[in-house]
């Protein structure tokens, strides 16, 4: 009997598919005609014609395991006449959208939080709230019962093994687990509850995690149980401590309540923890790390950080090292253009989980370096001799924890035509630009050259300063739909980074331009920045609701950044 892993097996196969003109999609043509609909009887409204025909590929059995319908409010009607309709979310159920449930349906992949938020996929929908779109999604919805229009859910018959599962798919202490579109290591391995360590561990073959893809498969490391605590000396009583003894571990089960702007590795660094070791002492609670909201309750782990014993004769690197943990000169890289910790762990012969350890707190996503940060390299030789003069410590003058790309050089011969390559596909849209919008485009600017190079980092930035002027108004913006932020409006809730990370200007074009550069190559070819439009390489990074919204400002962009690229300030 087929189980909701199955059914969310089938659904993710579609994300990202789009629908042609007139509602017309595969799904209604296997569905079938509906007389007096666009397209020959096959545009009508498809969202609950896509999940027929998912749960049919899934092997549930049509009317008899699920309803198959193309309408949600003869759906909703199936489910209540069986009770099998409440307002209970499961995975694999079908939530059901409107005042009636008739309005709209999606699939419940996931629930957190004691059921108050869901992960779900849906067809006929968008990136955002509403449920009408443009093709097959995948959603989260926080705290829905007060958020959403979702009537109720609907329960297919699963078998009695299969159903009610409130994880996320394939995420128990199985034995494999398949990527998802928007997925990293480190949030795969909060939401399975595994150290990142021990993942990686688990699947040697992943030489760069920096780089997993949509429908890899990935073995999940056995979850240990956790012995019963013995205690180590007279549990039951209760001495009075001396004042110079008062406990310095901090004990298990201490909580702390999350407030507005923290992140996890904020949290971790403010308690003396590794990263790791708060994910550790949180198994499940945090699918996704880089969202967390305010109110939510965070174990703190046993540790005692926050005053670490010096031993002088076991060089063990503290958890928060304020020099470097290494006494070789060799001992602290600095991180350049394009580098990996994966890569720099194969350069210098370390084991990534090692590296990982001697920069414990210092990169709360592992992901996630940038140019000029430093990391510390764990000792490879033999315990080091005591009577040895210290080497002179490397430069040690403070970090920003996201450093700016060097600023490109001005460019006399940059004007706004020889940034347009393509004849412009859209009617022209004049722009304003305050200073404030200036500097974000100056910053645009800078981390397109980071990331494609003086050759081509201008044409880049006219396509990353187009879209965020359709995006944000070329404006930090601290709100958006959901939870959008920044100037390309990213999601945390989507993977784009934490709160702090997406309202960070170089971040936040950074990665833009990044995923420009790992998408567009494969789908438009190596020239996609001189010989595609600006508004299809726009889209295939931010799946917009309007994907040809950018190419409207594509000459003012060009005209800024020619500015810019001059040196001109006018």
């Amino acid at each position: 009997m087929p189980t909701p892993n199955d059914v969310i097996t089938q659904a993710l196969k579609h994300v990202d598919y789009r629908e042609g003109p007139n509602n017309d999609t595969v799904f209604n043509r296997r569905f079938g005609r509906i007389p007096g609909y666009p397209a020959d009887g096959y545009g009508y409204p498809w969202c609950q014609s896509f999940q027929s025909i998912i749960f049919k590929d899934a092997g549930m059995r049509p009317d008899a395991d699920y309803p198959w319908t193309a309408a949600c409010a003869s759906a909703t009607q199936w489910f209540t006449s069986r009770g099998r309709f409440d307002r209970t979310p499961k995975v694999g159920d079908q939530a059901l959208f409107g005042t009636d449930g008739g309005s709209h349906v999606e699939l419940v992949i996931a629930v957190f939080n004691d059921g108050r938020d869901i992960e779900t996929i849906g067809g006929n929908t968008n990136s955002g709230q509403s449920a009408n779109g443009d093709g097959v999604y995948r959603k989260r919805y926080n705290n829905w019962a007060s958020t959403t229009r979702i009537h109720g859910f609907g329960h297919p018959a699963y078998s009695a093994t299969g159903g009610g599962q409130t994880t996320p798919p394939n995420g128990g202490q199985g034995t494999k687990f398949k990527v998802a579109a928007g997925m990293t290591l480190l949030g795969i391995a909060a939401a399975l509850g595994v150290p990142l360590a021990d993942l990686l561990a688990a699947n040697p073959e992943i030489r760069n995690p920096d780089q997993i893809t949509e429908g890899q498969v990935i073995n999940v490391p056995q979850k240990p149980v956790q012995p019963t605590p013995q205690p180590t000396e007279k549990p039951t009583e209760k001495p009075t401590p001396k004042p110079t003894e008062k406990p310095v571990e901090r004990p298990s089960g201490d909580s702390y309540t999350v407030k507005r702007g923290d992140t996890l590795g904020v949290i971790a660094k403010a308690h003396g923890v590794t990263l790791a070791a708060l994910l550790k002492a949180n198994p499940g609670r945090f699918p996704n790390p880089d969202l967390i909201e305010p109110g939510q309750k965070v174990t703190i782990p046993a540790g005692n950080a926050q005053k670490p014993q010096a031993k002088p004769s076991t060089p063990k690197p503290p958890t928060r090292p304020a020099t470097p943990p290494t006494t070789t000169e060799s001992g602290i890289y600095t991180v350049k253009k394009g580098d990996t910790l994966s890569g720099i762990a194969r350069a210098h012969h370390i084991e990534l989980p090692a590296l990982l350890a001697a920069n414990a707190g210092r990169f709360p996503d592992p992901d996630l370096i940038f140019p000029g940060q430093r990391v510390f390299l764990p000792v490879r030789s033999k315990t080091p001799n005591p009577p040895a003069k210290p080497k002179p410590p490397v430069d040690q003058r403070p970090t920003p924890a996201t450093p700016p790309s060097k600023q490109p050089e001005p460019s006399g011969g940059a004007t706004a035509d020889s940034l347009l390559p393509l004849p412009l596909t859209h009617a022209q849209s004049s722009w304003d630009f305050t200073p404030e919008m200036r500097e974000n485009a100056a910053i645009i600017r800078q981390e397109a050259h980071a990331v494609f190079g003086a050759g081509l980092g201008d044409r880049a930035a006219v396509i990353g300063v187009a879209t965020a002027i359709q995006e944000s108004g070329l404006k930090n913006l601290r709100y958006g739909d959901q939870d959008s932020l920044g100037l390309f409006q990213q999601r945390p809730s989507m993977g784009w980074g934490t709160v702090a990370q997406v309202t960070d200007p170089h971040y936040a074009a950074r990665k833009f331009f990044t995923t420009m550069k790992e998408l567009a190559p494969g789908k438009f070819g190596p020239d996609y920045l001189t010989k595609v439009p600006l508004y299809q390489v726009s889209h295939i990074v931010q799946l917009s609701g309007s994907p040809e919204a950018p190419a409207k400002y594509e000459r003012a962009a060009a005209q800024i950044v020619a500015q810019l690229a001059k040196g001109g300030s006018q």
